[in-house]
């Protein structure tokens, strides 16, 4: 074993039963059985282990009928591909049996099943990517990966151009690794990023969910910016985010510290350019929420209101991440005292309420008129009028 200290590793998710019943069902009838990918990843790094992807000799027939036997949930949305998603006490399992890819598009392959560990070894992105694990914890490394992982190298397998050229995909993928695993930013690998600057027009055969599901994970890292000026540098964010700006990002990311968010990623998109996020949006797969966010935050760029009211009107999370944005665009500074007008904004509540206007207008246009009337007035006031003084506006347009 390697000179690698087994302490600081992730160790906790191979004990739990749901993990151990899946391995055990899949090594019924002697199938070599591995645990590949992100889980190998993060558990020798000691990181928070999520998505579970295993990798077999197995037939994807074999992986039914035993997964089935077993009571198991099976879905077959990936079997084209030799891929089967097991559900196990709300635990997901992506089973893919060893193979080789004979013909690719850029987007979709197709692929010949193998047993031979090596096979799938090399069909697959990064080096750090194809290591394989037991359910002992003994680590399997058919393509010497181990070292690319320990010392913080994001380094296709084989020549990156023909790697990329297989699945347009792994551009997006390699400035996510960059982000999360490159320790040593002078080591960037030349030709892998020449190989993505080359093929970046390939990213236009991509769904815009495939690609907005990368480039989300890329924005949501605590320091996405190295792998975004690279991106930038390469033309990659050009071809995918036209007219970004990484120096804007930067700033905000300055702000983001002193706020908090309700959607971090998106937050850092508009910063990238608020004039041009909108247009983002419409070739992006974002939900629904997200897409309100964005559209909230232009509509707070273009409100004349003052920061306190601006608090009240859209509450201090979403004014004060528009307020980042806005500081951040146009270079100005965020000081405490324009993000305590803000909290103090959003922490007060309008004097009157409905049962007020109504004892002087019946239920009509002019009862909602009158609302907007003496809301203003509160607004123009900075939020200091007491109920008293709102009252007293009231009772100069009596109607009832």
């Amino acid at each position: 074993m390697r000179n690698d200290s087994r302490l600081n590793w992730n160790l906790d998710w191979l004990k739990s039963n749901s993990v151990r019943a899946v391995w055990n069902v899949l090594r019924a009838e002697g199938a070599k059985v591995f645990f590949v990918g992100g889980c190998v990843r993060d558990s020798i790094k000691g990181r928070i282990v999520n998505d579970i992807d295993i990798a077999t000799d197995a037939l994807p027939s074999e992986v039914i009928k035993l997964a089935k036997t077993a009571g198991l949930r099976v879905l077959e949305t990936g079997l084209s591909h030799g891929s089967i998603t097991l559900m196990n006490k709300g635990d997901f399992f992506e089973v893919t049996t060893f193979r080789s890819d004979l013909k690719t598009d850029g987007r979709h392959s197709k692929v010949e099943f193998s047993n031979n560990i090596e096979d799938d070894a090399k069909r697959r992105d990064f080096t750090m990517n194809a290591i394989y694990m037991t359910i002992d914890a003994e680590v399997i490394d058919p393509i010497l990966g181990w070292e690319d992982l320990m010392n913080g190298h994001v380094r296709f397998i084989g020549d990156p151009g023909q790697r990329i050229q297989e699945d347009y995909l792994r551009i997006l993928r390699y400035f996510r690794f960059l982000t999360i695993y490159e320790t040593d930013k002078n080591h960037i690998n030349v030709a892998a990023l020449a190989a993505c600057s080359r093929f970046k027009h390939g990213l236009k055969k991509l769904s815009k969910e495939r690609i907005w599901q990368e480039l989300q994970k890329i924005l949501s890292y605590n320091d996405c910016t190295f792998a975004l000026q690279k991106m930038e540098s390469s033309g990659v964010l050009e071809e995918i985010l036209p007219f970004s700006k990484t120096k804007t990002l930067e700033r905000f990311l300055v702000f983001e510290n002193k706020i908090s968010s309700g959607f971090k990623e998106i937050d850092r998109l508009a910063a990238l350019n608020i004039s041009h996020v909108n247009s983002w949006v419409k070739k992006l797969s974002l939900t629904k929420e997200q897409k309100r966010w964005v559209r909230q935050i232009l509509v707070i760029a273009k409100d004349v209101s003052s920061l306190r009211v601006k608090g009240y009107k859209y509450k201090e999370n979403l004014a004060l991440s528009a307020l980042g944005i806005i500081m951040a665009d146009s270079t100005s500074s965020l000081s405490q005292n324009d993000i305590a007008e803000i909290k103090f904004g959003a922490s007060q509540k309008f004097p009157l309420d409905t049962s007020d206007f109504m004892k002087f207008f019946s239920p009509s246009k002019e009862l909602g008129d009158q609302v907007k009337r003496v809301t203003k007035i509160w607004f123009d006031s900075e939020l200091t009028m007491s109920r008293e003084e709102l009252l007293a506006q009231l009772n100069k347009y009596p109607s009832l």
